[in-house]
């Protein structure tokens, strides 16, 4: 049996018969676009627990709803949910910023000599080419 507490809008669902009632469960959430700020979701469940049921749960969804990655739920035996945003559209990944690429003082000498070395190698190259173009003609 499900009823709707009148209070916070949470559902209270039978226990007993919980995993026969999530096989019947069909609904869809509506919610903003992803975007960078924590403290703000804004959504609506609709949700009905069979197909052939007219009875349609509405509820909507706030950032009291909202689980986000590396959340941790403490004194709660169960809770039900469902992934809204996944991959770099989640919330903490919009919020990440940028690295920035860190050179040690040793990778910037390798890569000095790296440069300068090509710039030899060119430079022989080119003097051979011209000094042999000069000899054959």
């Amino acid at each position: 049996e499900q009823q709707e507490d009148e209070n916070d809008g949470q559902l209270i669902i039978d226990e007993e018969n919980l995993s026969s009632q999530l096989a019947k469960l069909n609904g869809t959430i509506k919610c903003q676009f992803p975007n960078k700020n924590l403290h703000n979701f804004i959504g609506q469940l609709r949700s009905s627990i069979d197909s052939v049921s007219l009875s349609i749960v509405e509820i909507g969804l706030g950032e009291q709803e909202l689980l986000l990655k590396g959340s941790s739920l403490r004194s709660t035996a169960y809770s039900l949910g469902c992934v809204v945003y996944t991959g770099k559209e989640s919330k903490v990944c919009l919020n990440q910023q940028k690295s920035h690429d860190k050179f040690s003082t040793l990778e910037r000498r390798m890569n000095f000599a790296v440069l300068a070395q090509f710039i030899v190698l060119v430079s022989l190259l080119l003097f051979s080419a011209i000094n042999s173009y000069l000899i054959n003609v």
